[in-house]
């Protein structure tokens, strides 16, 4: 659909919502993702990772090698966060969006993203996507 009308963005939901439990659906998922992001219509949203790995207990380092090969894949200015706050309230992902904010910034910092980056990250992808 994206190659079918390449004058329309789009922003792929929650990394393209990888089993991160279950790593033998990372060359898939892997694949998927680079095919995508050499569409230049297509964007990434860092988000949704409590419910990308799909069970209770994540920590900042479930979530690394996926936003690292995302990230690598279609750069800061293709790629904006949204916090997911509503779902993350919810008992089932046993998480809250302190921890969700928390786990992100450690992401970042473990993969060394730069303050540019991360500008292009948190604020100025989503204001070109969406025109804000």
């Amino acid at each position: 659909l994206a190659t079918a009308l390449p004058t329309v963005m789009f922003n792929l939901n929650h990394l393209g919502y990888p089993t991160i439990t279950n790593a033998t659906n990372w060359a898939s998922w892997l694949d998927g993702i680079n095919k995508l992001a050499a569409l230049p219509n297509v964007y990434i949203k860092l988000s949704g990772l409590p419910q990308t790995y799909d069970a209770p207990g994540w920590t900042a380092d479930d979530f690394t090698p996926y936003v690292k090969a995302a990230l690598d894949a279609f750069g800061a200015q293709r790629m904006n966060y949204a916090g997911n706050w509503f779902v993350l309230m919810d008992e089932e992902w046993e998480g809250n969006y302190p921890d969700m904010v928390n786990a992100v910034m450690t992401v970042m910092n473990n993969l060394e993203v730069t303050d540019g980056d991360r500008e292009w990250i948190f604020a100025k992808c989503a204001t070109e996507l969406y025109h804000l």
